[in-house]
């Protein structure tokens, strides 16, 4: 082979390079660009955590207000009203029936 055959040669070997190398380039490009997307919207295991604690807590809290308003419905302060009626109403029924 000649030297301007081994040039030509070597040259397109270089062409053949060059053009991997851009589509090289432009795949890191694209996934450099996907990675600020998933970046920005990624949330750290950390963050979740505690905000997956405080809500956690927050349910906790409703759970023992519903415990103690289920609890204190029915208690005997609150219901002294209608016994007091019961107990009128069986008055009034002992003293009709003597």
């Amino acid at each position: 082979m000649t030297q301007e055959a081994k040039e030509m040669e070597n040259s397109e070997r270089l062409a053949v390079v060059e053009t991997k190398l851009e589509q090289i380039s432009v795949t890191i490009n694209s996934m450099n660009d996907k990675l600020d997307v998933w970046n920005q919207s990624y949330v750290p295991r950390a963050e979740i955590d505690l905000k997956f604690d405080a809500r956690d807590k927050k349910i906790e809290q409703i759970d023992k207000k519903l415990e103690a308003e289920e609890h204190n419905k029915w208690s005997i302060r609150k219901l002294w009203p209608a016994w007091l009626g019961v107990a009128l109403s069986a008055g009034a029924w002992l003293e009709k029936i003597f």
